[in-house]
């Protein structure tokens, strides 16, 4: 399977993932309401000079961080949290990685992140997709860039 076939099932797939299924997202961040329209092709939105926290969700629910280790990535502990609630101008919004193995869900586990993960990440707002993103790092620090709006 070449690397464009791969991408695109992993994107079809975080588009439609059954309630039960996990999977691998950045710390959700929040947008002023009227900046969601804006979001077109080649618009950088910056995640400040962290690296943003990688995160097992489920159901738009945060499950458990993910940290990085000296062989990979490994899950801390289980500790289930609600989405973030934000004010009637700003909106949070999740960028899904990947999907996670539901076997490799326990504390300590080693989590497997596919190459080109961050290269293609699926923006979403509520439940809905609105872009394909890039995480990168610039001068200023860590952002996403806007690939694609859908």
């Amino acid at each position: 399977m070449s690397n464009t076939q791969a991408v695109e099932l992993n994107l079809s797939r975080l588009k439609y993932l059954n309630k039960e299924e996990y999977y691998l997202c950045l710390e959700p961040f929040v947008l002023k309401k009227r900046d969601l329209k804006s979001l077109k092709s080649g618009v950088w939105i910056d995640l400040g000079t962290k690296l943003p926290q990688l995160q097992i969700c489920q159901n738009r629910q945060k499950i458990a961080s993910v940290y990085a280790g000296k062989s990979g990535w490994y899950l801390g502990e289980i500790e289930k949290e609600l989405p973030k609630k934000v004010g009637d101008k700003r909106v949070v919004l999740e960028s899904r990685v990947s999907i996670v193995d539901s076997d490799s869900i326990y504390t300590g586990s080693w989590i497997d992140i596919p190459n080109l993960s961050f290269n293609y990440l699926l923006l979403f707002y509520k439940k809905e997709p609105i872009a394909i993103a890039s995480l990168s790092k610039a001068s200023t620090g860590y952002g996403l860039k806007i690939l694609e709006s859908l």
